[in-house]
């Protein structure tokens, strides 16, 4: 009897669900459309429970399936309040004024319409509308979802619907990944700060591919993990399937994600051989292991090459602020220069004080700049955690280094500019939360004086921009100067109060020996 009450309830709840995207996509006019709204939720339930079936040997805590599902519905419902607010409160253009928050889906979103809606194969997805969607996959299934449910009607929510569900997904994968290389506390902390993350809550709500990529970079981790614990075959079955997806979706994000997986897997070599002395099969599979590594990094280094150019001409055409810092920089800097401003954007000062334009817009970009800066923070703070643990081989370690060069390489591939590079390195939010949430069950074991160091020196960087930013949007008693100026500035401060905290506090533990020596 539970169990046909437990049917009904979440029968009623999916109708439900479908009613109301209907309702939303109509303008809270008309429920037009909501047999096909339906078709596509009860999809989206079905890959969500599948998820839970793939990891049903877990020791699942009952939280958990109510924190995905919160966050597959705060994703839709932030999907939904863009629909609706960007044509009244965007700014007006022909993309924001169609409910999309960026270009990129609402130019695939119309091409899978149009392709859904013509009698040409789906295949043509990876064929002809290459211009619209380089690698095709996420075209593709819009234009599947479009030509199997929608009929006649154009519902872009439908999208949003399948990719708020699969961007859920990833608080499930997270937790089992984090759970099993990190322990059961960084789990429930990484489950909870990626269904909360800005960016993500943004990429899931979008009909952006990361909503995907976020999802599978974690599950090809956990499952990756789940074998060199169990050595179960049909683990690396889960494994390829989930790579043969993320090539279909993008073989870009997939060379990243192959770097990451091999330097994780050479972290837990290197943690298994410690101590003994490998076999000779051992070392060649080290031997091809690093060939393949360095095949990935050779290939994605091409990759990026190709893009970087053109990108950094962008960054420099579209900021004053980077054009004014290359006229005094050397050529031979620019680009190191262009990486690490991307690897800050976006940033919290000039979020805050940025004004004129669309209110929405403002609120929006505080939104991301206030998550990615915590999650910055934190990664700081696990780099020095790992640097103090001499923990570098370690799998957390080895993560923690890769994550580093995927921001890099996010920030160096786009230019450094305010959209694709947050967007190339959300792709792996889920280890840098999982990473986060490490360098915070960390600070709270070791009680350690790191955790206030490094709030220091973050809080001097964000004050020496503010100071810096306040004279370009609001009158102020001094001048801008030069933002290289204040940056400088900012850690030659935070160096010295470090050595001085090290030091005081040095002095008063020999004070304290003293006293207890003498006593």
């Amino acid at each position: 009897m539970a169990k046909s009450i437990r049917v009904l309830i979440i029968g009623a709840g999916l109708n439900g669900l479908a009613v109301l995207t209907a309702w939303a996509s109509q303008g809270f006019r008309a429920f037009a459309g909501w047999e096909g709204f339906l078709a596509v939720t009860a999809l989206s339930a079905a890959v969500v429970w599948l998820g839970f079936l793939l990891l049903r040997r877990e020791e699942l805590p009952g939280w958990l399936a109510w924190l995905v599902i919160g966050a597959a519905v705060l994703r839709l419902g932030v999907g939904i309040f863009w629909t609706l607010a960007l044509p009244e409160w965007g700014y007006p253009n022909e993309v924001q004024q169609a409910g999309y928050v960026m270009f990129d889906p609402y130019l695939r979103d119309g091409q899978a319409w149009a392709l859904a809606q013509s009698e040409e194969p789906l295949r043509l997805a990876f064929e002809d509308y290459t211009s619209h969607d380089q690698y095709g996959g996420l075209l593709y299934i819009s234009a599947w979802i479009y030509r199997t449910f929608a009929g006649p009607e154009h519902y872009p929510l439908m999208i949003v619907l399948l990719g708020s569900a699969a961007s859920g997904l990833g608080v499930l994968f997270v937790w089992g990944l984090a759970r099993r290389l990190l322990g059961g506390q960084a789990a429930a902390l990484a489950a909870w700060g990626l269904a909360l993350y800005p960016e993500a809550v943004l990429h899931g709500s979008s009909q952006m591919r990361e909503a995907f990529t976020i999802t599978l970079g974690a599950a090809a981790a956990y499952f990756l993990m789940r074998w060199w614990e169990e050595r179960r075959s049909r683990d690396l079955v889960f494994l390829a399937v989930v790579v043969a997806f993320t090539a279909a979706l993008t073989w870009a994000y997939l060379a990243m994600l192959m770097v990451v997986l091999g330097l994780l897997l050479a972290g837990l070599l290197l943690e298994r051989l410690d101590g003994f002395r490998p076999r000779r099969w051992q070392w060649v599979a080290l031997v091809f292991a690093a060939g393949l590594g360095g095949y990935l990094v050779g290939y994605l280094w091409r990759l990026l090459t190709r893009m970087s150019d053109f990108q950094g001409y962008l960054t420099e055409a579209s900021s004053g602020v980077v054009q004014a810092v290359f006229s005094r920089l050397p050529e031979a800097l620019h680009v190191p220069f262009v990486v690490a401003y991307g690897a800050v954007r976006p940033l919290l000062p000039a979020a805050l004080l940025a004004e004129g334009g669309s209110a929405l817009w403002r609120w929006i970009g505080i939104w991301r700049a206030v998550g990615w800066t915590a999650a910055l923070f934190l990664l700081v703070l696990a780099t020095v955690h790992v640097i103090w643990q001499r923990a570098w081989l370690r799998p957390v370690g080895m993560l923690l280094w890769v994550n580093w060069l995927m921001v890099l390489v996010a920030s160096y591939r786009a230019g450094g500019d305010l959209w694709d590079n947050p967007r190339y390195r959300a792709g792996f939010a889920a280890f840098q939360l999982a990473l986060a949430a490490w360098a915070v069950l960390q600070q709270r074991a070791d009680r350690s004086h790191l955790l206030r160091r490094v709030l220091v020196v973050t809080g001097l960087q964000i004050f020496w921009l503010l100071i810096w930013y306040l004279p370009r949007y609001h009158s102020a008693p001094w001048s801008a100067g030069r933002v290289e100026v204040k940056v400088a500035l900012s850690l030659l401060m935070g160096a010295a109060y470090w050595v001085w905290d090290w030091q005081r506090l040095r002095r008063r533990a020999d004070r304290e020996q003293t006293s207890h020596s003498a006593s």
